[in-house]
């Protein structure tokens, strides 16, 4: 029970931080009509559609896809060495696979490092109970950039199986700015909580 306690107030502290941050990405939530000036895709369906959407007027719709790594790119991306950040968005999964309970949303961020050959991809984010049934639902998470210099960034959306569609919307990436008094604030809140009458309905 403190655990789970000291996991929300965390989770709010850190929300609040992010309240009033800029959204670092570009087009978020596709409104703009000329997305491949924002968002990259290649070797899939990439269009706009407004049945289907979370917030606004449109959503992202990927499909005929056939790697999973297969979903939107932005590039370039403005964020910070050493920086730490917060991913929101929401995804809808269009249709399933037979044998398949879940399907697995993972949001990256790569980083190009001068002498290293390869980008080098860290999650942000990760959902692994994606379903239909669920509807629209929520991928968030957060990570430090790396401490080391690079010279560009991008946000990858890492989709769930080949063949599964899905829907994307409402996407955000905030800088999360350093206050040092907010972890001590959770556990004092914790206290506050505990020490207090707990009315059980």
């Amino acid at each position: 029970m403190r655990a789970h306690l000291l996991g929300t107030l965390v989770a709010l502290a850190t929300w609040q931080l992010v309240i009033g941050q800029e959204n670092l990405l570009r087009n978020p939530s596709f409104e703009n009509e000329v997305v491949e000036a924002d968002w990259k895709g290649a070797g899939f369906l990439m269009e706009r559609v407004t049945d289907d959407v979370y917030d606004g007027t449109y959503a992202i719709k990927c499909s005929q896809r056939d790697r999973g790594l297969e979903g939107p790119i932005q590039i370039p991306l403005n964020v910070t060495q050493g920086k730490t950040y917060q991913f929101e968005g929401h995804f809808k999964l269009l249709n399933g696979l037979q044998g398949k309970l879940w399907q697995t949303f993972k949001i990256v961020l790569q980083y190009t490092i001068p002498g290293v050959p390869n980008l080098k991809t860290y999650n942000i984010a990760l959902s692994g109970f994606g379903t239909p049934q669920r509807g629209w639902f929520k991928v968030e998470g957060s990570m430090a950039a790396p401490s080391v210099e690079f010279t560009e960034a991008r946000l990858a959306l890492r989709g769930p199986d080949p063949e599964v569609a899905f829907l994307a919307d409402d996407l955000k990436l905030y800088e999360i700015p350093e206050d040092s008094s907010w972890r001590a604030q959770s556990y004092q809140n914790i206290e506050d909580h505990r020490k207090g009458n707990i009315n059980v309905m």
